[in-house]
């Protein structure tokens, strides 16, 4: 039952099959509805006009249906007034869909000076000198061998690179690369023995039984090789959307979206070429925070949403890099870094800031 309550009088318990309660919050007219463990109430005079009900989430015709009766009975609209609140709800609903599929990625505006950040980090990053260099997942997997074979052990190193050291990462892929790192293989080989080769790398039980997964999955699903989609390869276990993309890009030579590590959201954040919290976040805005940056509000911009997509392939090992030699997590070396005068984040302080 819902506890109704209007003009400071409580109505009687009202019976329905909604199956959670709900409640109306006045933040403006109309009103907002949330559903949460509350009770319904009602707190402006609308004896005379229907109420219009503006949801979070699109409902579909049945909850419709079934709110407009509870509001029936609470005494909140009449009965004349419920094709009027029908129609007033469909109609909000057919214009949030259009605005989603017209403005579904909003364009932002470029960060000041990032071209010219891009040229001087890439100036920085000539020598190569950076562990990913020659231990990201693209220098590990065996390049001469089938491509099927080649792109599984794109995906496996990738795998064991999260929360994981370069170096760390190397060697474990080797040692199955030494055993025989193909999708039959490991479907033959123990868990147990995996384990044994990756014991070094985060996390390497859980990994072991990732690959063992993976491995079958693969097997069973996409004869041999890996997923073609970033889709297919978020829902194998173990892979999250950093992986996915970055194995698009190395496995498939696809550059889709921006593999962003802990280096790359570190990086974005110091330069302000982007304000979040979380690495996905940096990638792309969640689409559900959108209309926060239609609102044009002080909210952050994600990568995707304004660097040119030929760079997109490039960023993640321009950056990580960067953030391994120079731009370091603790005590960055600002003094010898070509980006100090145009860093906000900079400790080297200048006669001129911008």
């Amino acid at each position: 039952g819902i506890n109704a309550e209007y003009g400071g009088k409580k109505f009687h318990k009202i019976s329905s099959n909604l199956g959670f309660p709900l409640r109306l919050y006045p933040f403006r007219y109309p009103f907002s509805l949330r559903l949460s463990p509350m009770s319904l109430t009602g707190r402006r005079g609308l004896k005379r006009k229907p109420i219009s009900l503006a949801f979070e989430t699109e409902p579909n015709v049945t909850d419709t249906q079934k709110i407009t009766t509870i509001s029936q009975q609470a005494g909140l609209l009449k009965e004349n007034d419920v094709s009027s609140e029908k129609e007033t709800t469909t109609e909000s609903c057919k214009k949030n869909r259009r605005k989603k599929t017209e403005k579904e990625r909003p364009k932002q505006a470029e960060p000041s000076e990032w071209k010219r950040v891009w040229e001087l980090i890439a100036e920085m990053r000539k020598k190569k000198d950076a562990p990913v260099d020659t231990m990201g997942c693209e220098c590990l997997a065996d390049k001469s061998e089938d491509p099927k074979v080649f792109r599984f052990q794109v995906l496996v190193s990738l795998m064991l690179s999260s929360q994981t050291k370069d170096q760390i990462t190397a060697e474990a892929t080797r040692s199955l690369m030494k055993h025989g790192l193909t999708v039959q293989n490991m479907i033959k080989t123990d868990e147990k023995i995996i384990d044994s080769m990756i014991a070094k790398v985060g996390f390497h039980k859980k990994k072991a039984s990732y690959i063992k997964q993976t491995s079958a999955i693969l097997a069973e699903d996409y004869g041999g090789d890996i997923p073609d989609t970033v889709e297919g390869l978020v829902s194998l276990p173990g892979v999250g959307p950093k992986m996915a993309y970055l194995a698009m890009q190395e496995a498939w030579k696809r550059p889709v979206g921006i593999g962003v590590d802990v280096h790359v959201h570190r990086i974005s954040n110091r330069l302000k070429w982007v304000k979040t919290k979380a690495p996905e976040e940096t990638r792309m805005v969640p689409q559900r925070l959108h209309f926060l940056v239609q609102l044009q509000l002080n909210f952050a911009k994600s990568l995707e949403d304004w660097l040119p997509k030929e760079l997109w392939g490039k960023i993640n090992q321009l950056l990580v890099g960067f953030g391994q030699t120079i731009c370091t997590p603790v005590n960055p070396k600002c003094a010898q870094c070509l980006v100090n005068e145009l860093c906000p984040s900079s400790t080297v302080k200048h006669k001129s800031l911008h």
